[in-house]
Parts: C-alpha cells; sequence; structure tokens
C-alpha cells in the first residue's frame, strides 16, 4: 500500500470521526484531502456521501447538492446518493427538483406495477419547464419562491386597478389622438404594422385573482425598450381611453429599471410623483406602484409577485 493511500484512508477516518463529535468543518477538510490524495471506489463511494451530508449539515446547501451529483454520476447504479441529494435540494429550495429526484429514485428501484405509467406521467409534468403562457397563480403555488424567481427573470405588473380585467375603451378622450411618439411610429411606418397586430386577449382568470402582465420585449417598433400604450404596437397594451397611443418607455439601466413618459397626455406616475414629461427616466423599484392614466399597477419582480401570490406569501 502507498503511503499516498494510507494518508488518504487515515483522512477518510478522520473525517468520519470529525462527523460523529458533529465537527462539521473539521469533518469536510479531512474529506477533501482524502479525495484529493485518491482513494479506492468504495471508500470514495463513502467519502463523497459523507461530504456531502457534512455540507447538508452546515447549510452549505449548493456544495452538498455538486457532491451527491458527482456521487450520482460516479455510482449511478446507488440509490442512497439520489436521496441525499433530494434532501439537499429541498433544503436548498429546490422542492420541484428534490420530488422530481425522489420520483426518479422510485420509478427506478421500486416494484409499482400497474401504478408506473401513472407515476411516470406525473413525473414528466413535473418536470416540464414552465412556460410563459401558464397560469401566474397556479405556478407561484406549484414552485418555492427561489424557482419561481429562477424560472421568471423578468419583472410583472399586478394591475390593481380593475380596468384591464373590463378591458374599458370608453370616454374622456379621443381614441385617434396620438402623442408625438406615437406620430412619428406612424409616420416612419411602424403604424401600419402596428395596426395589423391584435391586442393580447386577457388571461382567463377568475374575478378574485390579480391581472398580471409580464413584462418582456416582444414588439418590434421600438427594439430599445419596453412600451405601454393603447396601441397594438406596444409591448404592453393597456386598454383605456385616459392612455396615449405610446405611453411610456421601460429600459433596464445599469443601476436598474427605469421607467419614462413618452410624451402621454395623462401622465406617468410613480407612486405619487408624476414624471417629467420630456422623457427623463425615473427610477423603478419592485414594490413601486405605477399608474398608466387610469390603470394602477404593482411592479413587482418575481420573487416580490410569489409573495403576492403564494398562499404563505405576503398577500398584504
Amino acid at each position: 500500500m502507498s503511503e499516498t493511500l494510507l494518508e488518504a484512508r487515515n483522512l477518510l477516518a478522520s473525517a468520519v470521526e470529525h462527523e460523529t463529535r458533529r465537527d462539521g468543518a473539521a469533518a469536510i477538510r479531512a474529506y477533501e484531502r482524502a479525495l484529493a490524495l485518491g482513494l479506492s471506489p468504495d471508500e470514495r463511494y463513502r467519502a463523497l456521501l459523507g461530504l456531502g451530508s457534512a455540507l447538508r449539515a452546515l447549510g452549505r446547501h449548493p456544495e452538498a447538492v455538486q457532491a451527491f451529483r458527482v456521487a450520482i454520476a460516479e455510482f449511478p447504479e446507488m440509490a442512497a446518493p439520489h436521496a441525499h441529494l433530494a434532501l439537499a435540494l429541498h433544503a436548498s429550495g429546490e422542492g420541484r427538483q428534490a420530488l422530481l429526484t425522489l420520483l426518479d429514485l422510485v420509478l427506478r428501484h421500486a416494484p409499482l406495477a400497474e401504478q408506473e405509467a401513472v407515476l411516470l406521467e406525473q413525473r414528466d409534468v413535473l418536470a416540464r419547464a414552465p412556460g410563459s403562457d401558464d397560469n401566474w397563480l397556479a405556478l407561484a403555488q406549484s414552485l418555492t419562491r427561489k424557482e419561481f424567481a429562477q424560472a421568471h427573470p423578468f419583472p410583472f405588473l399586478c394591475e390593481i386597478s380593475g380596468r384591464m380585467r373590463a378591458a374599458l375603451v370608453s370616454d374622456g378622450f379621443d381614441d385617434d389622438e396620438d402623442t408625438k411618439v406615437g406620430r412619428r411610429v406612424k409616420e416612419s411606418g411602424g403604424g401600419s404594422r402596428a395596426a395589423a397586430r391584435a391586442p393580447a386577449p386577457a388571461p382567463a382568470t377568475s374575478s378574485d385573482e390579480p391581472f398580471i402582465l409580464p413584462l418582456r420585449k416582444v414588439a418590434t417598433t421600438v427594439p430599445s425598450a419596453i412600451t405601454f400604450g393603447r396601441g397594438t404596437g406596444n409591448d404592453v397594451v393597456l386598454p383605456d381611453a385616459f392612455v396615449s397611443k405610446v405611453h411610456a418607455f421601460l429600459r433596464r439601466g445599469e443601476r436598474g429599471w427605469e421607467l419614462a413618459d413618452a410624451g402621454a397626455r395623462n401622465g406617468v406616475w410613480i407612486g405619487g410623483r408624476r414624471l417629467d414629461a420630456k422623457g427623463t427616466p425615473a427610477p423603478v423599484r419592485s414594490g413601486d406602484l405605477l399608474t398608466f392614466g387610469r390603470v394602477v399597477f404593482f411592479f413587482l419582480d418575481a420573487g416580490d409577485l410569489w409573495d403576492r401570490l403564494h398562499p404563505r406569501g405576503t398577500k398584504a
């Protein structure tokens, strides 16, 4: 036996002893050194499981996940690393992935008989990545906050005025009047293309569910910003008579999101402050109240939206 292998085995034994004494930090150091020196396959398997368990016990969940995934890759026939991985994923807030890992373990090792097809179908449904057209309330209730935020790296509008749901296009304002930006778009040829686009249909939600809009670039008229307005050529169509054809611009600047008035007749507001009509951008942060004409929204990042939608979240 080489001196290096003997040292590695001594370190492995020392790591197990440290773990027994609940000295996780010392155990991790010993496991890492033993793995670096080289062990037999059986010993390496034990060291990887021990390292992952020690990391999880100290709350170092991403590192624990990585250790267990290495164990699964090197020893795919073993069941224990999958169970440990599920625990580490759950501890790190990855509830959906933890359940998937356990389902894969059950499907592989348990005698399921006629239930195998049913569980396999449910596993595939759970594994499907959330799509852009999914119901936001249902997604918030099926994913953890971390998973929801990772799946949706863009902000949202959550309406509190009720006008988007009612889709009111009436009274108070000449529907054919354009802002200066709207006229420029029409004169440049963008108006005819925009007119051909039908407004996006309202999400099919019940009356007690919030009206939610993801803020993503979908229109091509103004490629450098997310546009809001009554016209169908905008990224966010606001069908209200007090909203101008092109009402506001939202951009991601160096210091975060910025909102600017596009020359709207009835103004753009962040909280109780009306924005400069000349188009000077103002910072907007998650939780801010935005008003376009008579339409009022909360501007929320994905995590804050989850808080408002999830049963255990903050609904205030």
